[in-house]
């Protein structure tokens, strides 16, 4: 029994090594499937038909992998890093951040009057610029439109709350006084059986 344990468990943790490997070679996979053509391969149609469609399924997969790994406890530093309490802030403006970027980059991209130095430096400070406009957008945009809706829906559940437990307490009274009256009648019966 304790040797067939010993076995379960060494095999359980090969297998949480395999799914930590094919995940890093999924997202490997994803990164690097335009290396060649980058630095000039010739094109190869088969290849773009094969690729094309499997980076998007394998880069899905290992995402919900991922997901999956730290939800069962199986995340380790990764799980810890995305647990992290800085991040919460963060995430509450993701969709509003995500639904006013296309503005930001739109705006920027359209108020250019000259052509875009293609060195590291001048694309990390486009896209720092976008990333941080992006967010101070997305913070208006919750301020102004979600806010006032969460604030709404929670009104809305404590006023639902409220009167749903109302009327369990009515049920339950009812429900009490029936009882009572089958107890009663349930005695009499017992007492006067004619």
């Amino acid at each position: 029994m304790m040797f067939s344990l010993l076995i379960l468990n060494n095999f359980l943790q090969l297998s949480k090594l395999l799914i930590w490997f094919l995940l890093f070679i999924g997202y490997l996979i994803t990164i690097y499937d335009i290396y060649y053509w980058v630095f000039g391969a010739p094109y190869n149609r088969w290849i773009s038909a094969l690729l094309f469609p499997l980076t998007r399924i394998v880069w899905s997969t290992s995402t919900a992998t991922l997901i999956w790994m730290c939800i069962t406890g199986n995340g380790g530093f990764i799980n810890r890093i995305f647990s992290c309490k800085a991040f919460i802030p963060l995430s509450r403006l993701t969709y509003s951040v995500y639904l006013t970027h296309a503005w930001v980059v739109w705006i920027y991209w359209g108020s250019r009057r000259d052509l875009v130095d293609m060195n590291n430096l001048s694309l990390l400070t486009i896209f720092f610029g976008v990333l941080m406009m992006s967010y101070i957008l997305g913070a208006i945009f919750s301020l102004i439109f979600e806010s006032p809706f969460i604030a709404l829906q929670s009104i809305l559940n404590n006023y639902l709350r409220i009167n749903k437990t109302q009327s369990n307490d009515i049920f339950n009274q009812k429900s009490n006084i029936n009882g009572m009256k089958d107890l009663i009648e349930t005695k009499q019966l017992c007492l006067n059986p004619n």
